[in-house]
């Protein structure tokens, strides 16, 4: 004996059908969504492992998103930071070998992952620093790289700091940071635009 669902014969029974219709669809895109945003993680978590990251370096995890109220979306991207014992020329080396093509971006020396992290220098927070103050912060070694797909968009991110050689006193959440510094990010693709990305975490 087949079944099969009979329609409402109401205005309240169709409005309890098509509210059920649409609760089950938006619960199978949010499950698919938090799985792509998970696969992201996955690739971050393993890129960065070829660059020097072990649970024991972890730093802190990020997700943000840039959000377009014109067509109701938000792109995603996460992020991975973690120290490592890499230097410079073995950090590019390990990346080189990882993944390709990469964008590479020029070395400078810098101040971004001061203000990207957010640590605290000689026990100042630096969120708590005017800019004046954060500007006299010693310089360290910076390099940026792009990660690109096969349609020539942007895949990942990945920064590197020379903390190691910043001449100060750097903790993370109370934690001392000797070795350098760096982060991987991916994007995670375009997300309905009720998937607040800021908010989201692992």
């Amino acid at each position: 004996m087949k079944l099969k669902p009979h329609r409402p014969r109401s205005c309240l029974g169709w409005f309890a059908w098509i509210f059920g219709i649409l609760l089950a669809l938006f619960a199978i895109s949010y499950t698919i969504d938090m799985a792509r945003l998970a696969n992201a993680w996955r690739e971050a978590d393993a890129l960065a492992a070829q660059l020097g990251y072990t649970p024991e370096r972890h730093l802190d995890d990020l997700v943000w998103g840039q959000i377009n109220p014109m067509i109701g979306t938000s792109r995603c991207q996460v992020e991975v930071f973690f120290t490592t014992p890499l230097d410079p020329a073995d950090f590019a080396s390990h990346l080189a070998q990882a993944v390709s093509p990469l964008a590479d971006g020029s070395p400078t020396d810098g101040l971004n992952m001061y203000v990207t992290l957010y640590p605290t220098v000689d026990g100042n927070p630096i969120d708590t620093l005017p800019w004046d103050q954060i500007e006299k912060l010693p310089p360290v070694y910076e390099h940026s790289w792009l990660v690109i797909d096969e349609d020539n968009q942007i895949k990942s991110k990945v920064f590197y700091s020379e903390f190691s050689q910043a001449n100060v006193k750097i903790e993370y959440a109370g934690r001392p940071i000797t070795e350098n510094v760096a982060y991987v990010g991916v994007n995670a693709g375009i997300f309905p635009i009720w998937i607040q990305c800021k908010n989201l975490w692992r």
